[in-house]
């Protein structure tokens, strides 16, 4: 919490009432009339009741004028202008404040030049707002009596978050370098402020800067910009809810050397490992080259990264920090197949993707091309390998550059059998698309992502041919790839079987 101590109240106040005594005819200046009751927390205060109670005697007059001019006094800042002087509410300021920096050429709201003229865009709505703006014309004549000190009025409540993890990443990013009990203390003339670390916790900087955290949004307008009078001293109000927007406004506010979002990184090419992180910090220009490049992940719902995986990012020169690692996702569904297919040649190979159909096939079977019914003639062809699948005959053989062998595998063919011819230079594509189009398998050649990319903070492509099975779904698919221990490992940890037959 907040404290502000009026010290020199104290000492004025017995003046005051002396002078009051002596000299009635004089009266305290009403800009000074601080109304007791915004010390109560049930009182609202502010714009919303100065505005209802000033709407009972008033009714409505014309629109508030387009802008006013205003010097600017020692103490000011645009805050205390605009709801001090002005009587806007915090809202209407907040909505101001950048059409007057842009009108102005005021680039920090913290720095005004004390002497200097601006020109305030007023908002134009009904007739309290111009009302205030026709008092504030008064000048010194007339001052206006607005009280818009909400110092107890809570902003925003909702998303209250536990700020452990918040911590933790710090204490990766500064280890063993800052203090988490330090707090932000603002002293002038007449107060001295006070906040909390434990309710408005204080973050180290890479500039040698703060960052004042107000996770709930409950600091009042008058106190942050009391705050941001320390020039060293950065706020975020971001609610910790929106994990993304909250850390994007964190990071930012650190003035780290480079910081981007969304990133990801490719390992190997057959297969692919890529690794995405929500956001890849480095912390200095050495960071490259001292390999201490940090990536953070922040989004639960993604779930966390093995210990395996870790490992290697360290290898490579990437820290991973997950605050949220112990948040897993939904075990994910079994019974996926990945098959790595590697012969010593065409028929080898084509072997092997039978297998991983779980056909049954035979070897240098003799299939029967005419026989005794076909005008006494017999004529038996061997086939290199034979099977049959859903009520229909295959044969396997490889072309051995006999015009006769291919005219016959033809003759065959107009026997019902379906034929695959396969030539010495056909690899584990080639023999793989010959196979599956014959058999009527819908499979193409591609770079086939084992899962979703959205799923987890790393995903895996191999370069095959995927195959579902239509009843049950299930996924199989065929490369040629090898597949390492670290890959073997992630992609069991998704469902898949690996198999290398």
């Amino acid at each position: 919490m907040f404290f502000i101590k009026w010290s020199s109240l104290l000492l004025v106040f017995p003046a005051v009432l002396l002078s009051a005594l002596c000299l009635p005819a004089l009266a305290i200046d009403p800009r000074f009339d601080l109304d007791t009751r915004m010390l109560d927390s049930r009182f609202a205060g502010g714009a919303d009741a100065a505005s209802s109670q000033k709407a009972k005697k008033h009714k409505p007059g014309r629109a508030a004028a387009r802008s006013s001019r205003y010097t600017i006094k020692p103490g000011d800042n645009l805050y205390l202008i605009l709801m001090g002087k002005y009587g806007l509410s915090e809202k209407q300021a907040d909505a101001v404040i950048p059409r007057l920096k842009e009108l102005n050429g005021i680039s920090d709201i913290r720095s005004l030049r004390v002497g200097s003229t601006i020109s305030i865009p007023l908002p134009v709505t009904g007739g309290s707002t111009a009302k205030k703006a026709v008092l504030h014309r008064r000048k010194e004549d007339a001052p206006a009596v607005v009280q818009q000190f909400s110092m107890l009025r809570q902003l925003r409540t909702e998303g209250a978050a536990d700020l452990r993890f918040v911590r933790g990443v710090w204490d990766h990013l500064f280890p063993g370098k800052w203090d988490r009990t330090e707090g932000i203390t603002v002293s002038g003339q007449n107060f001295e402020l006070a906040l909390d670390p434990d309710r408005y916790p204080v973050l180290p900087a890479a500039d040698g800067g703060r960052i004042l955290l107000d996770p709930s949004g409950n600091l009042p307008p008058l106190v942050k910009s009391l705050v941001q009078t320390l020039d060293d001293v950065r706020v975020v109000s971001e609610d910790p809810s929106n994990a993304r927007k909250f850390y994007a406004s964190l990071l930012a506010e650190a003035r780290f050397f480079s910081v981007s979002e969304n990133y990801g990184i490719d390992f190997g090419h057959e297969p692919q490992l890529t690794v995405t992180s929500d956001f890849k910090v480095e912390k200095s220009r050495e960071s490259l080259m001292q390999q201490g490049i940090v990536l953070l992940n922040v989004t639960e719902k993604r779930g966390g990264t093995p210990p395996s995986l870790v490992a290697f990012l360290a290898g490579q020169g990437f820290r991973l920090i997950e605050p949220y690692s112990a948040h897993r996702r939904t075990p994910p569904e079994q019974g996926h197949r990945l098959v790595r297919i590697a012969g010593a040649g065409p028929l080898d190979i084509a072997d092997r993707v039978m297998a991983s159909q779980d056909l049954k096939y035979s070897r240098d079977t003799r299939v029967e091309l005419f026989g005794p019914n076909d005008s006494g003639l017999r004529l038996d062809i061997t086939a290199d390998r034979f099977f049959e699948s859903r009520g229909e005959r295959f044969i396997v053989s490889r072309f051995n550059g006999d015009p006769v062998f291919y005219t016959l595998m033809r003759l065959l063919e107009t026997r019902g059998y379906r034929v695959i011819i396969l030539e010495e230079h056909d690899d584990f594509r080639r023999v793989t698309e010959k196979l599956l189009t014959r058999m009527r398998v819908p499979a193409q050649f591609d770079r086939q992502p084992l899962w979703p990319a959205r799923d987890l903070p790393y995903s895996i492509t191999f370069p095959g041919f995927l195959i579902r099975d239509p009843a049950s779904g299930k996924k199989t698919v065929l490369t040629a790839s090898p597949v390492d221990p670290l890959i073997n490992e992630l992609v069991t940890l998704n469902g898949f079987t690996v198999i290398d037959p």
